[in-house]
């Protein structure tokens, strides 16, 4: 009941309390159930409520018989209904185990099945049996998938991930996932279908969709910055339907500066095709600039990397192809001196999950992914390693106004023949701390220091959580615990180095994503309170 004591009485919910009462008693086989009566007494202020109840006898379903199957056996159906002797006769129940039914012949192509429920007295009115009876009807069949109401631009692409044949079993589960299918390629603001000739329970269906086309280009741009004394400038170009074939181009650029005017810039070119050769396969070509100059060093980075991967469902699988060179040069007395000219060839396998309902602001859902990278060897090359990726996140939302985060995550690079002496070169180290991983320190702080006197190794291990919170419209709040740790090798592991960096934020959503404000601090370790303002949550 919804009317509570010391709350304010209310006619009309109390009225609906009434019928609340009369449908728990109907549910619970008091098929007689009636409100006898009800009285009101008090000062004014305070009242009593008294009602009084006609409850009769519990009516129970004593037998169950199925007729008219052929498909699905007796023992099949009656597991469905899973009534037990002497069960209460709820109508409401009966509903439900109807339509589970119906949808396990609609999975098989019969979706003009009929359930029907006769219940008469067996031994009296209180003591009834249940006749099933199930007229299965014809199988329906796919007469033609139609996309001709899709715009141009985007239909080449609902014939490529189209499945389905003409004549093949008609079933709802096989249109919603074709249906699926094609909104996860990112090209469509809207899709919907409709089955012709359902209405006229004919056994050849045209399945005619419709739909809109999400805007394909597309212009980004981001800052972030870092008390007091770090700033990140973001921006991005991009195509998301190249010659109408789904086809993805986009170039995004970096700059991270100082007021020491140290910098790091980065760019990235990306090319994907996902049909490749008329396939399901996915092609994939990036390279990549980066440039870090600073007092003490310069680095220069170009790497390639081009490779084929294949989408199904929510997984991605992907085997790419790496082509990197490094140059690091390291000043005394202002000389450069060149202490680092690596090439990297590789070759990475990887499985990714990802059932995120929305990238820019995730409510609920995983978004999983493994890689394994091969470097060196009959590949030749500077550095000679396996590398082992593996991170974890997950997204649910309660009330519909808060998000909790997880993710987990690690790391670890094993050097093999010469690479064991000399060691890998330090841009294929892994380096940890900052927005995007370990709040509350200073961006790559965490780990051991190598020879250039930065941060870097070649096992990392960290997790995040955080508690997203609406508190008026699109204005939210945050709270977060970031964990990790940087080690050299795997035997140094030890639990009571994780640094652990609790903060609080405040963030607005917006269109491309929620704008943030955090600030965080470690508690185990020694630090200031470092200050992010962002576009976009760390993960």
């Amino acid at each position: 009941m919804k009317s509570k004591k010391n709350k304010k009485f209310d006619r009309i919910i109390f009225t609906e309390d009434k019928l609340r009462i009369v449908k728990h008693y109907k549910g619970e086989g008091f098929l007689d159930i009636k409100v006898k009566k009800y009285s009101f007494s008090g000062d004014g202020e305070f009242i009593d409520i008294v009602i009084e109840l006609y409850e009769e006898f519990r009516t129970v379903i004593n037998e169950v018989k199925v007729f008219g199957n052929k498909l699905f056996s007796g023992e099949k159906i009656l597991k469905i209904l899973n009534i037990d002797k002497n069960i209460p006769l709820n109508y409401y129940y009966l509903s439900g185990k109807r339509i589970e039914i119906i949808d396990e012949y609609a999975a098989i192509g019969y979706i003009y099945a009929e359930v029907n429920y006769e219940i008469l007295d067996k031994e009296s009115k209180y003591r009834k049996i249940l006749y099933v009876n199930i007229n299965e009807d014809k199988k329906a069949y796919i007469k033609e998938i139609n996309f001709d109401s899709i715009p141009l631009s985007v239909r080449n692409i609902c014939y490529k991930e189209n499945y389905l044949n003409n004549g093949d079993v008609f079933t709802p589960s096989a249109i919603y996932e074709l249906q699926n299918n094609i909104l996860a390629t990112g090209n469509f603001k809207m899709l919907s279908f409709e089955a012709l000739g359902v209405e006229e329970q004919s056994e050849s269906l045209i399945v005619m969709f419709k739909g809109s086309e999400k805007r394909s280009k597309w212009i980004a741009g981001g800052i972030l910055y870092q008390f007091a004394d770090k700033g990140k400038l973001s921006a991005g170009w991009g195509h998301d339907n190249v010659f109408n074939n789904g086809e993805h181009l986009s170039l995004v650029s970096n700059l991270l500066l100082d007021v020491k005017m140290n910098n790091w810039i980065n760019a990235v070119l990306s090319y994907k095709v996902p049909y490749l050769l008329n396939t399901k396969l996915i092609y994939l070509f990036e390279t990549e600039f980066n440039r870090e100059r600073n007092e003490l060093f310069r680095n220069y980075e170009f790497s390639v990397k081009t490779g084929i991967g294949k989408k199904i469902g929510f997984f991605s699988i992907y085997n790419n192809y790496k082509y990197k060179i490094s140059i690091l040069d390291t000043n005394v007395s202002n000389i450069p001196i060149r202490i680092q000219n690596a090439t990297t060839n590789s070759a990475i396998l990887g499985l990714h999950y990802d059932s995120r309902n929305n990238p820019f602001y995730p409510l609920n859902g995983f978004k999983h992914y493994i890689e394994f990278e091969y470097a060196g060897g009959i590949l030749q090359g500077y550095n000679n390693y396996t590398k082992y990726l593996v991170e974890i996140s997950y997204y649910h939302t309660l009330l519909s106004r808060i998000t909790n985060a997880f993710k987990i995550y690690y790391g670890v690079i094993i050097p093999y023949g010469i690479s064991v002496n000399r060691d890998i070169s330090i841009d294929e180290q892994f380096t940890l701390g900052g927005y995007s991983s370990v709040r509350g320190i200073m961006q790559d702080s965490l780990g051991p220091v190598n020879e250039i006197g930065t941060r870097s190794g070649k096992m990392y291990l960290g997790g995040n959580f955080e508690s997203r919170m609406l508190i008026y419209k699109i204005v939210g709040l945050s709270y977060f615990v970031d964990a990790g740790l940087l080690y050299n090798e795997m035997r140094s592991i030890n639990a009571r180095n994780i640094v652990f960096t609790p903060g609080f934020g405040i963030f607005v959503k917006t269109i491309i994503g929620p704008v943030r404000f955090d600030l965080s601090r470690p508690i185990n370790v020694s630090g200031p309170i470092q200050f992010y303002l962002n576009l976009g949550n760390s993960f």
